[in-house]
């Protein structure tokens, strides 16, 4: 208790005055840049967050739209593939239509040159037999055959060799 004999108000004020204007000078020197600082960071970090998290969405949205025009592209790709091998499978037919029809041209042009040649044939035939008959039956009979005999003689001839056997 002795201790407490020496106890000065005026020291106590001073203390407490000493303590005041040390603590505000630790607050301005000290702990007013330093929370400013940590304000600052924190403001940074919040801002960085805050742009990180906006590129991430534009990212996310980018993403989406890179897959939409995969997407879009691989449809019109197989819709080119498609309409190609459309194309192609119609123009086979076509070509193959073309063919059949120019094959059944080039047959009935054949077939109708065999019977223009076969008609020549049968009418050089005929002809030759009607003369070959004439010159028989000038033998045969010795004699001069007229036109109308000529002519009977012939159409029986070519009626009896036309004639289904």
């Amino acid at each position: 208790m002795e201790d407490l004999q020496y106890f000065d108000p005026a020291t106590l004020a001073v203390m407490g005055v000493l303590f005041l204007a040390g603590t505000w000078l630790l607050w301005r020197i000290f702990w007013k840049p330093l929370v400013e600082i940590m304000e600052r960071r924190e403001r940074t970090i919040r801002d960085d967050l805050k742009a990180a998290e906006e590129a991430r969405a534009r990212m996310a949205a980018l993403k989406e739209e890179y897959e939409r025009k995969i997407e879009e592209i691989e449809r019109k790709a197989q819709g080119i593939i498609a309409e190609a091998v459309g194309e192609a499978k119609a123009r086979s037919e076509k070509m193959e239509r073309e063919l059949q029809a120019e094959l059944k041209r080039k047959k009935e042009q054949a077939l109708a040159e065999i019977e223009r040649e076969r008609r020549a044939a049968v009418e050089s035939l005929r002809s030759e037999v009607a003369d070959l008959a004439l010159t028989v039956a000038r033998a045969v009979l010795g004699r001069e055959v007229s036109e109308e005999d000529h002519r009977r003689f012939v159409q029986e001839m070519l009626e009896e060799l036309e004639a289904p056997r």
